[in-house]
Order: structure tokens, then sequence, then C-alpha cells
């Protein structure tokens, strides 16, 4: 985690140290916690030992806010509470939209004094609305009905990557999955991720293009063992074309 963002922590750390108070250093824990907390490594400590590094080793105290939309992914696949990946952050925010399916509708959780300035601000950027009840209840169905659901997006996103590292097993480790992302280092392979993306697309499968040779892939709940089935064979073809 920390030779991923190494760069970043050096610079963000040069500008702190120089009396630069950067938008990085407010988000500096941002990018530690959500790597930590929900993509591979959904443990208590990970987040933990990264929110003591930080505080402690180099002194830096910063409002700290937690983009906890993956989260819930962390929390069915690790049975780390929701509680503990939160205690870290000051400010939390929450989406319904992604993996628990609710059609729109987020969530900020803080303080009241600081929700009371979010909702002045959100006024002023005009993100005001009214009568959102029925988005409401969507989120509460959402959370009520869905959180189970989360784990068969897991074991595809399991089966996606152990049947892509059956191609290549530079691509990625089957072990490094534990929720519902999936990341496939392509550099060994010689082909760009935007040219995997475009023979992928191209037999009716999206997938992300994150960098030259980074590619990833989600599961979520309108995505089914049929199709991930599917997924497989065209992943399969395309990576050996």
């Amino acid at each position: 985690v920390f030779q991923i963002f190494g760069e970043f922590f050096r610079m963000t750390l040069t500008e702190y140290f120089n009396g630069r108070r950067s938008f990085r250093i407010a988000n500096l824990l941002v990018a530690f916690l959500k790597r930590v907390s929900f993509e591979s490594l959904p443990r208590k400590r990970s987040a933990q030992k990264v929110h003591e590094h930080v505080t402690e080793r180099f002194k830096i105290i910063t409002p700290a806010l937690l983009f906890a939309q993956m989260c819930v992914d962390a929390h069915v696949a690790s049975g780390v509470s929701l509680a503990d990946y939160g205690k870290y952050a000051d400010t939390i925010s929450v989406c319904f939209s992604k993996g628990l399916g609710a059609p729109i509708g987020s969530m900020a959780l803080s303080t009241s004094e600081r929700i009371a300035s979010a909702r002045i601000w959100r006024k002023r950027y005009g993100g005001g609305m009214r009568q959102v009840g029925i988005l409401a209840a969507a989120a509460d169905y959402a959370i009520t009905h869905h959180m189970g659901d989360l784990s068969h997006d897991h074991r595809r996103a399991k089966a996606l990557a152990t049947a892509i590292s059956q191609v290549n097993s530079s691509l990625i480790d089957p072990a490094s999955v534990a929720t519902n992302i999936v990341g496939l280092n392509l550099k060994a392979l010689g082909v760009t991720a935007a040219e995997l993306a475009t023979r992928t697309h191209a037999s009716g499968l999206l997938i992300g293009a994150l960098g030259p040779h980074f590619a990833r892939l989600v599961t979520h709940r309108d995505f089914d063992d049929a199709q991930c089935d599917q997924a497989i064979e065209i992943l399969r073809k395309a990576l050996v074309a």
C-alpha cells in the first residue's frame, strides 16, 4: 500500500512541512483508507495501521473523509463491522446505488456541525432536493434486502480472477480478490488496457482501462452467473488474441 501511494505521500509531506496546506493534505487519509479498507485488503487492521502511521509518526492532524461506496462490500467479505471502518474518518460518504443496487441515493455522515455546514454548501451548489422520501425508501430497501447478495458479486469476481489467472498467472492472483473488484496487470502480456477494453467491447463485455496496462472488472447485482460464464469466455479469447 505504501509503495503504491509512496510518491503521492512524499509530495504531500513535502508540501505540509513547507507550510503549504494543499487539497492533497485534506484528502491524504481518504486515499489510504479507501485503498486498504475495501479493495484487496478488507481488514480492520489495515485501516488502523494507515491511520496510526499518518497521524502519529508524521503528526498530521486533518479531517479525514472516507468515500465508503464499497465499504459495505468489505464488511460483507471480511466480517469487520461498518463502525470499525468508519471510526477513523471524520466524515463518511455512502452511496446506495453501487453494489446495493438502489436507483439513486447517497448519504453523508458526520457531526451535526459538519452536516449543517454541508447542507448550506449543497444548496449553494444547486444540490437541494425536495420530497425525496421515495429515494430514501429505495435506499432503505437496498440496505434491508440486498446486503446479503453482495457475497454473490464476490464469488463471481473470484471466478473471473481464477479463470483469468489460468490464461496467464501474471495477470492477477485470485487470492488478492476479496470483494467485487478484479484488477488486471497487463504488462507481461504485451497489450494495453485500452486495447483489451476494445476487444471485449466488440464481444459485448465492458471493462475499465484505468491505466496504460491496468484494467479493472467490477461485478454487480445485474451481472448473473450465466453472464459471468460468458464474460470468462470473452476474456479468454481477448487475452490471447
